[in-house]
Order: structure tokens, then C-alpha cells, then sequence
């Protein structure tokens, strides 16, 4: 059962399948984890656990169905959509296909590019981020140190010990 009655999906999240390889000696992968974690703190947000239904293509996609009927009628059936920019996303042949699957679906529905959120690894330029993604909520995944190099918050695995910061983002 979704929280938002009119969709099917209260989400879906378009990612590359790269950012969620699992590290060495790690369980889960990043992406994996960001879900869980999403998924935990909107629980708490609403204040029940399974009111949430979201689109995930490791549990959703049958493999006895053409794979692009399916996504895209997951897709008119979403009520939020969020991305996970990396070169990986970019460079995938599907998610910007989701993305753009996405916007058709939603383009007569008031305030639709209000429900994309863009969730920033920061492996990406920031000219690159915003010529392509200008205008989209985007929240930051990332920590630069004092020299301008990035570092991926909760990486491999978070842990709320040693990466508040993470919490935090998904927190906002």
C-alpha cells in the first residue's frame, strides 16, 4: 500500500548498477543502503512502517515481461523520482531513458519537475551537474577536503559512528 493513494509507487530510484557493487568486505551496496536508509527515515517521518512502496528494479522486474514496458509503466505510476549522478548514471544507455520516461509521464501534472531529486555523488563536475540537471532538488552526498578532492559520504557502508554527515543528508 502506498502513502500517496494515485500512485502505485510512492518512488522509484534510477541508478547506475556500477554504484551499487558492493566493496570488498562489504554486505550491501552504496545504493542499496541509501534505499534502506530512505526508506527508514520517511518511516519515521510519517510515523508507521510499510505505508512506503517504492520501485526497485533488483525485486520489481519480471523476467518474463519485455523490461522497457515494464519501467515505463512503473514510471506513470511514480510519484517521486530519484536519481543517483555519478559517470556511471551518465553514462548508462538506461537511466537518462528513465529520467526522460519520467518527465513524459508526469509532463501534464502540476509541479513536475518538483518531484525529481537529484542525489549527488559528486564524481560528477559541477558545469556538468548543472547543464544537465539545472533546476532539480539536488542533495550532496559527498565531503570535499581542503583540497578540493570529494569523498562519497558513507562509503563503503555507513555507519552513524563514523559518518554523521551521511545521516545527515538523508535526513534533509
Amino acid at each position: 500500500m502506498t502513502l500517496l493513494h494515485q500512485f502505485k509507487n510512492d518512488y522509484f530510484i534510477s541508478y547506475a548498477v556500477v554504484d551499487d557493487e558492493k566493496a570488498a568486505g562489504v554486505e550491501t551496496g552504496w545504493v542499496s543502503n541509501l534505499k534502506l536508509s530512505l526508506e527508514c527515515e520517511l518511516s519515521k517521518a510519517i510515523g508507521r512502517r510499510g505505508q512506503l512502496e517504492g520501485f526497485w528494479d533488483r525485486a520489481d522486474i519480471a523476467r518474463n515481461r519485455p523490461l522497457e514496458s515494464q519501467i515505463r509503466e512503473a514510471l506513470r505510476s511514480t510519484a517521486v523520482f530519484v536519481l543517483v549522478l555519478s559517470p556511471g548514471y551518465l553514462n548508462s544507455p538506461w537511466c537518462p531513458q528513465e529520467l526522460q520516461w519520467f518527465r513524459e509521464a508526469v509532463a501534464t501534472q502540476p509541479r513536475a519537475d518538483s518531484r525529481i531529486f537529484v542525489v549527488d555523488l559528486g564524481s560528477v563536475t559541477e558545469a556538468e551537474r548543472r547543464r544537465r540537471f539545472e533546476g532539480y532538488l539536488s542533495y550532496s552526498f559527498y565531503e570535499s577536503d581542503k583540497d578540493g578532492r570529494r569523498r562519497l559520504l558513507g562509503y563503503p557502508e555507513p555507519d552513524p559512528k563514523r559518518h554523521p554527515a551521511y545521516y545527515d543528508s538523508v535526513m534533509t
